[in-house]
């Protein structure tokens, strides 16, 4: 134990700290030291000592410290000017030399571009490891004094920094090019809460593009509903820090292909004249669409259905230049279109294959835009008349459906005999019928026709009604490629049902829907259409469905 303790004091012995001497930190694995005096260019150690319970000792020390006080020598900035760089003008090239420190190096070199000495309101702070840089697309205009300043740092954190500017002049006496401008959805909408504003970049080739702002109004003057908001953070600067980055990119960007980007998704477009001073292109969609590269969505807003409403986008130039650019009009619709539809009573089989229906269809806003239709099959209609039988409690007219109403009443309660009627809505609508509406449908359909399927991708959740899926339906069936009619009248021709297609003595409820512009969805009354064969008579134009 004595041999163990005076090695354990030989080893004290051979680390006698001069800067601060052993300190108790009890049971601490970290401990921050002030309120010493180190010297710079000195360097320095710290030791730890753990003593276990029977006096023994083990001492590690860390690596040396170089004690560093001074900050590097400034870095030089030998070149700061403003350059053209492919079809962005408004773009800098600057040169600079990072400090110098003999303690403990240069281990970071940042630099920031800014509209006063040592802010970074152009271009935010950003470390580079090359020294000759170029800088394309920057929100500078005619006459700004911008600021280049750079800083060095050394391996103790202590940083010098040097500063310079650059004053900024173009030669341009143009507007910019104009914009294309949409609102998204374009033409109609239904939401009055939100709209987006989409537009397409732009370039000038003499003193670059500096903002975009845009907006939203009543009119094509000027956006009285959003006023002008500037469009932050979309055409960003472009770092080039080595040579090669800024070559190829000048190259790629050269403004001679300037025609081929900004066309990109461009329209048709015709002007109108707002004022003597200012210009403002009207865009037109093409039928494959528009292409934007720009897109700001606007919310908590409060459009009225049946006004319509214009985007606007404004473009500035280096030499404060603008031009700008509203879109078409965007109609606010809010109402379904109103669809009634009409057929036969019956059709004969034997002569027509097919279930003949007209749509009369009326949206004085946004128009029709496309329809579809679907089919209910009705089969085996002695078994209603045998359920109407044990129905007579419910005398009169019940309901069957959304327009749908089953007649019923029974002679031996004391009423005439029984009989069964499916008469459309209609009848309803004209006060031919009235009477008490119950559950007879559901009641029916339960017995009287078996579970109808149709291909589940089909089939929209709004065209299930009393939890009975169509039999037959079509796909979305455009009206018109043009401009949507606000009123039409045509005729739909059902056929080539699925298997077993149309058979006689079985009836087939028939309903159609209607898209307007906006994309609201209205469907139509019901009908129903018998349908009959004549015993003895060839059949024609027999489908393969039902063959």
């Amino acid at each position: 134990m004595e041999e163990k303790a005076d090695l354990s004091q030989n080893l004290s012995n051979r680390y006698i700290p001069d800067v601060l001497p052993w300190i108790n930190a009890g049971g601490r694995t970290e401990a921050n030291i002030r309120r010493i005096n180190l010297q710079h260019n000195k360097k320095y150690k710290v030791w730890v000592r753990a003593t276990n319970g029977v006096g023994l000792k083990s001492i590690g020390s860390s690596d040396e410290l170089l004690v560093d006080t001074t900050p590097p020598t400034k870095p030089e900035i030998t070149l700061l000017e403003r350059t053209d760089i492919g079809y962005y003008p408004n773009s800098l090239h600057f040169i600079f030399s990072p400090g110098e420190d003999q303690e403990s190096g240069i281990v970071h070199n940042y630099f920031a571009l800014g509209s006063e000495r040592g802010k970074n309101d152009l271009f935010d702070w950003t470390e580079v490891t090359t020294f000759d840089i170029e800088i394309a697309n920057l929100p500078i205009k005619q006459g700004d004094n911008v600021w280049l300043t750079v800083e060095s740092y050394n391996g103790a954190g202590l940083k010098s920094t040097r500063g310079k500017s650059v004053l900024i002049n173009y030669s341009d006496s143009t507007p910019p090019e104009t914009p294309t401008v949409v609102t998204l959805p374009t033409g109609y909408t239904s939401k009055t809460d939100s709209i987006s504003i989409g537009w397409n970049i732009v370039y000038d080739c003499e003193s670059g593009i500096v903002k975009y702002e845009y907006g939203l109004g009543t009119n094509a003057q000027s956006p009285d509903i959003v006023s002008w908001q500037v469009s932050e953070n979309e055409d960003k600067p472009i770092l080039l820090a080595t040579k090669e980055e800024a070559s190829e990119f000048a190259v790629k960007h050269q403004a001679s292909n300037k025609g081929e980007r900004s066309s990109r998704g461009a329209g048709d477009s015709g002007n109108i004249k707002v004022d003597n001073s200012s210009q403002v292109t009207v865009t037109h969609i093409v039928s494959g669409g528009l292409t934007t590269d720009f897109v700001k969505a606007l919310k908590n807003l409060s459009l009225r259905g049946g006004n319509s409403y214009y985007a606007f986008v404004r473009v500035t130039n280096g030499a404060g230049l603008t031009s700008r650019a509203v879109s078409l009009s965007l109609l606010v619709d809010t109402t379904k279109p109103e669809v009634n539809i009409e057929g036969p009573e019956s059709v004969t089989l034997n002569i027509n294959w097919e279930l003949p229906v007209t749509v009369h269809v009326r949206d004085n806003e946004s128009g029709i835009y496309k329809y579809r239709y679907a089919v209910w099959r009705i089969e085996n209609l002695s078994k209603i008349d045998e359920i109407q039988n044990n129905l007579y409690a419910y005398a009169g007219v019940g309901d069957v459906g959304e327009n749908i109403i089953i007649a019923s009443s029974n002679k031996e309660a004391g009423k005439s005999a029984p009989a069964q009627n499916i008469i459309p809505q209609a009848s309803i609508d004209s006060g031919q019928t009235q009477g008490r509406r119950g559950n007879i449908y559901q009641q029916v359909i339960k017995q009287a026709a078996p579970e109808l399927k149709a291909p589940a991708e089909e089939i929209q959740p709004w065209m299930i009604e009393n939890a009975t899926p169509p039999w037959a339906q079509s796909g979305w069936i455009k009206l018109s490629t043009g401009i949507p009619p606000k009123e039409e009248d045509f005729h739909i021709s059902i056929k080539s049902l699925p298997h077993p297609g149309l058979k006689g003595g079985e009836s087939y409820r028939i309903k159609v829907w209607v898209m307007n512009g906006a994309g609201i969805i209205g469907g139509s009354n019901s009908i129903i259409i018998h349908a009959k064969e004549i015993p003895g008579v060839k059949k024609q134009n027999v489908p393969k469905s039902a063959k």
